[in-house]
């Protein structure tokens, strides 16, 4: 999705609370939500080619050859797309090749002593390695202990105030996901992926842009929830609808989609054909 080939990107940047006293918050307002979008997207590509100055800078110094976008900064000759094809679908290109979701995948037997609940629904909030607790911090109001199982996982994560939840540094996520009913996170694609892949649906917190775009296509394909002001007074019956698609499996077809053999398996292939592209 962070490439100027993905053809289905949404832009509504209002997930970034936009300060009352701005004028552009009463513009948003007044308009309709079409033009809204219309605005945000400017302002988007505004911002995008702003950032992209630094990097125009550097080719002009040192006379390298002028890219025209920030996403063709991360381009080569071939460039291959870590997303399937499925949710995140992209213009044909000779130049690409779509191999699938990787993450952190691992046989070996790793991770620390969790404590798994049979009576209750085990939820695990990870804030990966964004870290953003600001943006989980309404969390702590929800007491969630009293009705979950709840695994803080990872070091950001720990200084969430939540009666009762255990605080477990690192696992190997394709050793627990079996036992987890949701996750909460940032939307990080290597969370998102894993845990998909084992059929278990993601709340979304998004910390930066990137987050918002990826979370937005989970969300609309319906593989977890984008976490909105607006949806946040619901959380828990987010919550509680999600266990409920995941204890009647309403994932499982889907998680063949996120399986790591099949990206490694295309991964191999690819890279085998554009070696031997070059040597003919």
């Amino acid at each position: 999705y962070m490439t100027r080939f993905f053809k289905d990107r949404y832009t509504d940047l209002t997930y970034l609370k936009i300060p009352v006293r701005l004028f552009l918050n009463l513009v948003l307002r007044l308009v309709s939500r079409e033009k809204g979008i219309e605005i945000m997207r400017k302002g988007e590509d505004m911002f995008l080619r702003k950032f992209h100055s630094t990097f125009r800078q550097v080719r002009e110094k040192y006379k390298l050859k002028r890219k025209q976008h920030l996403f063709e900064e991360f381009e080569g000759d071939m460039t291959f797309l870590l997303d399937p094809i499925d949710i995140f679908p992209v213009e044909i290109n000779p130049e690409i090749r779509v191999v699938g979701p990787t993450y952190y995948y691992s046989e070996e037997k790793k991770y620390e002593s969790i404590k798994f609940s049979k009576d209750k629904p085990n939820i695990l909030i990870t804030l990966g390695s964004s870290g953003d607790i600001r943006k989980f911090l309404f969390i702590e109001k929800l007491n969630l202990s009293k009705f979950y199982n709840v695994i803080l996982l990872g070091e950001s994560s720990f200084p969430l105030k939540i009666d009762g939840a255990q605080r477990v540094k690192f696992a190997n996520i394709s050793q627990i996901a079996e036992f987890i009913d949701v996750v909460i996170c940032h939307g990080g694609n290597g969370t998102v992926y894993s845990f998909l892949s084992k059929g278990v649906p993601s709340i979304m917190i998004p910390g930066h842009i990137e987050q918002y775009w990826f979370s937005h296509q989970i969300h609309k394909h319906k593989l977890g929830v984008l976490c909105t002001e607006k949806n946040k007074k619901i959380i828990i019956e987010i919550i509680q609808n999600l266990i409920e698609e995941r204890r009647r499996g309403f994932l499982e077809k889907k998680s063949e989609l996120f399986k790591i053999e099949r990206s490694i398996e295309n991964f191999r292939r690819y890279i085998y054909d554009f070696i031997l592209s070059y040597k003919s």
